[in-house]
């Protein structure tokens, strides 16, 4: 099946896509597009195009475009990642492609400039010539898809059809140890272990004294939010370089990555999620109330 990777923000599901698919098929053999709204089958399979001599000419699109290599229709197979995949109106944008990704053989409502009908042919059409007006669909090829959980209720929803074609695969968070006895050693060091990722992909410096701090408001947020790793990252490297908790700014952060992804929450949750955080950042100047409210 194809993948579709789903899970709160900020947990690295675009970033998992891409690693797959250069560890599978080499870093020049996928393509990375975004879905959107405004998406038709023009869009994903293709459509007809007026040319420089004002005549009409198909051009294939995202989806298409990844099996041939040149204008001789010399097959290709290039994966493909969709961002945020519900973003598109799925049948709107894939109707024409349902088929073809259960891998049957479909032919299109458009010809080529020679007047041929544009076909995908799946991988057991090994008798059929190569031609441009052909789109050969390799059984190795994926498409690997993105979701952010939070969206999936004020996007297009996806339907049962839609979504058999499909392996959903979640991209969670990870269990973040609670306080015992007033010890938080275990969730410091779990700070610990992603702040030497971080370090050593951007240089971020390992601030020691942050990790308790920041792994609590991350605890806390998630009571009432999930959010991933890369929205604790933004919040630690704005308050790394502070020499002291005490002198360390963490409502502007909390207020900048943490407080767009709250969109949603009842009033109840989110008065208790500021109470929790007012103790632990210690905001004298009542400033995340002000911007909640």
């Amino acid at each position: 099946n194809n993948v579709l990777l789903f899970g709160p923000p900020g947990t690295g599901k675009t970033k998992l896509a891409r690693q797959i698919c250069v560890g599978t098929v080499g870093a020049d053999q996928y393509e990375l597009v975004t879905a959107s709204a405004d998406w038709s089958t023009f869009d994903t399979v293709g459509g007809y195009q007026t040319t420089s001599e004002n005549r009409l000419k198909f051009e294939p699109g995202v989806v298409l475009d990844r099996f041939q290599a040149d204008a001789k229709g010399m097959p290709a197979n290039e994966w493909l990642i969709i961002d945020e995949l519900n973003r598109a109106d799925i049948d709107k944008a894939f109707g024409s492609l349902f088929s073809a990704l259960t891998g049957e053989s479909v032919t299109l409502p458009f010809d080529d400039s020679d007047g041929d009908p544009i076909e995908i042919l799946d991988a057991t059409r090994t008798d059929t010539l190569v031609a441009p007006n052909r789109y050969f669909i390799p059984e190795d090829w994926r498409m690997l898809a993105t979701m952010n959980t939070l969206d999936k209720t004020s996007l297009y929803e996806m339907s049962y059809a839609f979504m058999r074609r499909w392996a959903f695969v979640p991209v969670g968070i990870p269990d973040l140890p609670a306080r015992e006895d007033g010890d938080d050693s275990a969730l410091e060091s779990l700070v610990a272990d992603y702040v030497a990722v971080w370090a050593a992909n951007g240089g971020v410096p390992k601030a020691d004294h942050h990790y308790e701090t920041v792994g609590r408001i991350w605890r806390a947020v998630n009571d009432q939010r999930a959010i991933g790793p890369a929205i604790v990252e933004d919040i630690y490297e704005h308050v790394a370089a502070a020499p002291s908790t005490e002198t360390a700014d963490y409502v502007s952060p909390i207020i900048m990555y943490v407080f767009p992804q709250l969109e949603g929450l009842r009033r109840n949750e989110l008065e208790h999620l500021i109470e929790k955080l007012e103790m632990i950042v210690d905001d004298k100047t009542g400033e995340l109330w002000t911007v909640a409210r």
